[in-house]
C-alpha cells in the first residue's frame, strides 16, 4: 500500500492504537508509535488527527487515564501505584492530567469508590469499532 492512500492511512492507525493499547504501561512517545508503525512522526500526527479528531499525544493520554480509571475502579493500588504503572513522571503530573481528562482528581474518585460503588464513567477516547 502507498502512504498517501485513505486505506493505508487507517491501517496506520489501526496498529498504532492497537500498539499504544499495548503499551498503556510503558513510557510511550509518539516516536516510538511512529517508529512501530514504520511511518513518519509528523505524518503519523496529521493522519490522526484527521481522522481520529485528536492528536496522537491526547490518545495516549486518554488511554492511559482509561488504564487508571479501571485500576482506581477495579483494584486495591493506590495513587502513586497506578501513576508509577502507568509511567508518569510524577504523581502530581498523574493528578493533573487525570483531572484535565476527566474534570475531577483521582484522590476523590478513590475516596467515593472506598465510600460507595460509584462507577465511573468512560472517557470520550475515540473507539475503533
Amino acid at each position: 500500500k502507498e502512504a498517501g492512500k485513505p486505506e493505508a492511512a487507517e491501517e496506520y492507525i489501526k496498529n498504532a492504537t492497537e500498539y499504544i493499547e499495548n503499551n498503556c504501561f510503558h513510557r510511550l512517545t509518539v516516536q516510538d508509535v511512529a517508529r512501530q508503525v514504520g511511518i513518519e512522526r509528523s505524518y503519523l500526527y496529521r493522519i490522526f488527527k484527521e481522522k481520529m479528531g485528536c492528536s496522537i499525544s491526547t490518545y495516549i493520554l486518554n488511554r492511559k487515564i482509561d488504564k487508571a480509571k479501571a485500576l482506581l475502579a477495579e483494584s486495591n493500588m493506590q495513587i502513586t501505584e497506578i501513576a508509577c504503572s502507568l509511567n508518569f513522571d510524577s504523581v502530581s503530573h498523574f493528578s493533573m492530567a487525570f483531572k484535565k481528562i476527566t474534570t475531577i482528581y483521582p484522590g476523590l474518585i478513590e475516596k467515593c469508590l472506598k465510600n460507595s460503588s460509584v462507577l465511573i464513567m468512560q472517557s470520550k477516547t475515540p473507539d475503533l469499532s
